[in-house]
């Protein structure tokens, strides 16, 4: 199979049974599509009334029925063998050459619509890559043989309202190899989105959208899908959708709306994460940029108009994006509850937030079962040295620090951790732990990662803000040089873009750079000599 193929899942009984939709005519394409010179009846307006071919005494038919079962065979004994490596004079290609030439020969004019019929059927069984693409490139051939099959065909593609002909991988193998026009599939599915869809329609529309576009190598591009993509941004629009969701809360205890909410913008973000994920390697093309803006208007939109949704949802929804998409992370952080007056960050003192910190309301949605079971004897003091089993519990399969797990760990510490006045930050667990992961990582990058993942809880005055801040200051103060500059860098990425910026980061950034001797420092000098953006806000900072 070749590598833009969709895999194909196992074929089970709870798929769609195509066969029993023919049979019980449950499907019929739009009224007027007889096939020509054939009266028009119940029975033959309906294309996929498909029983099987009828008892004949014609050989032409006789023989691709048989011929018809000989694929099928071929098929299931090659396996999963590339298409490509299939030579020319293969009995798979044989066949399928043969059986439109006994078409053409044919005396039978309903023998044509038959096979389309057995093929549409036999691709819905399919359970290999080969399978599918040999009956996608078969049907393409068919469908050539006669226009107005080919308009009954394609019609009952795009208009049958039967939710079962939705099989992901089979509509976009049919996508792949053109046998379903993209400009009308968005109009159709765009409709669908647009009009009370059920939830097995947006499931089947967004994993559609996965296969297409989220592949290594994508089978379609984001401005054959702008109709649908844009339909699905208006499902969670803040102006239509939203307000329903959050009105709904207001009258029941069960938070539905905003688990709603949680999932929709859950499944935004797992598709904005994959769409950037290999974007190092090209420049964004402008449906891509467009998407990206989306996003950021429709956060700013929820910064204003729900920040208590993102205060108690933040954890989760960073974990979703991208470590380069800065500005998202920055709006997110910046929420803080309605009721609350910020203080202003250029005069706060870390006094004020070690009096005045509270603890956050969180909804956590991750399972830290793992995290809990390998901290826990740790923070209680019964474990005295954990470090090498944190970096092996950090690293996955491919030999790569998973950021999504470092996350987590990062959070735990910071949330069952308590700062004790009495003590140095030294002797503090948690402190500890980023200590021995910043200088036993291996690559910089991973040390980039772990003190990214303490900057992100740097948001309003609360308690893990205080201790999170508190780790930063102390970390800059009692580690390497290099550790300080991967420090600043992270700091800076998150300050030189548009705000809004997090309280918390901007006041922990003030507390640092007033420190005496910051800016002797060799990478801050060059730094300033280099970036007149960063000369300027340093001076902002510090007049």
């Amino acid at each position: 199979m070749s590598p833009s193929t969709p895999a194909i899942p196992p074929n089970n009984d709870s798929k769609m049974k195509l066969y029993e939709m023919f049979a019980q005519k449950q499907i019929a394409p739009p009224p007027n599509l007889a096939h020509p010179g054939i009266a028009s009846s119940s029975s033959s307006n309906n294309l996929f009334n498909f029983l099987g071919f009828q008892q004949s005494s014609d050989l032409f038919t006789t023989k691709v029925e048989q011929m018809l079962i000989e694929l099928d065979r071929l098929l299931k004994k090659s396996g999963n063998l590339p298409f490509s490596l299939l030579p020319p004079h293969h009995d798979i290609i044989l066949v399928m050459r043969q059986i439109p030439l006994l078409i053409n020969q044919s005396a039978q004019p309903t023998l044509l619509r038959s096979v389309v019929e057995s093929v549409i059927y036999q691709l819905y069984q399919c359970n290999t890559g080969l399978s599918v693409e040999v009956y996608c490139r078969f049907l393409q051939t068919l469908l050539e043989l006669s226009p107005s099959i080919s308009k009954e065909t394609l019609n009952w593609l795009l208009y049958s309202e039967d939710e079962r002909k939705n099989d992901v991988w089979v509509i976009t193998s049919l996508i792949k190899y053109g046998l379903i026009p993209l400009e009308d599939y968005d109009v159709k599915l765009s409709k669908q989105l647009n009009h009370q869809p059920t939830d097995n329609q947006i499931e089947f529309i967004t994993e559609m959208l996965q296969n297409c576009l989220l592949t290594m190598n994508p089978i379609t591009s984001i401005e054959e899908h702008v109709l649908v993509i844009n339909a699905l941004m208006k499902l969670k629009s803040p102006k239509l959708y939203l307000p329903l969701l959050f009105a709904a809360d207001k009258e029941s205890t069960t938070q539905m709306g905003q688990t709603i909410c949680f999932k929709l913008i859950s499944a935004h973000f797992s598709f904005l994460n994959q769409l950037l994920r290999h974007r190092s390697s090209r420049r964004l093309t402008q449906s891509e940029k467009a998407f990206y803006q989306g996003t950021l208007r429709f956060l700013v939109v929820m910064l204003h108009d729900y920040p208590e949704f993102l205060c108690r949802h933040y954890l989760s929804l960073i974990q979703l994006l991208p470590v380069a998409c800065v500005q998202l992370r920055n709006v997110i952080l910046s929420s803080f509850p309605k009721t609350m007056i910020l203080p202003d960050p250029f005069t706060t003192t870390l006094g004020y937030m070690a009096n005045n910190s509270t603890e956050p309301n969180l909804h956590i949605q991750q399972d830290y079962s793992d995290t809990i079971a390998l901290l826990s004897s740790y923070l209680k003091g019964s474990t005295k040295s954990i470090g090498r089993q944190i970096i092996s519990h950090l690293i996955d399969q491919r030999q790569q620090l998973d950021n999504k797990k470092l996350q987590q760990l990062v959070f735990y510490f910071g949330s069952h951790t308590t700062l004790d006045t009495g003590k140095s930050l030294s002797e503090n667990p948690a402190v500890q732990i980023f200590k021995y992961l910043l200088a036993h990582m291996e690559h910089n990058q991973d040390r980039y990662l772990v003190i990214n993942a303490i900057v992100d809880h740097l948001r309003y005055p609360n308690t893990h803000t205080y201790f999170f801040s508190m780790t930063i200051l102390h970390l800059f103060a009692s580690q390497p040089e290099y550790i300080k500059e991967l420090v600043i860098r992270v700091l800076l990425e998150r300050l030189i873009v548009n705000r809004p910026h997090p309280w918390g980061l901007l006041t922990t950034f003030i507390q640092l750079i007033k420190e005496p001797m910051f800016t002797e420092h060799k990478f801050i000098k060059e730094s300033m000599a280099h970036s007149s953006d960063i000369k300027r806000l340093f001076d902002n900072v510090l007049k």
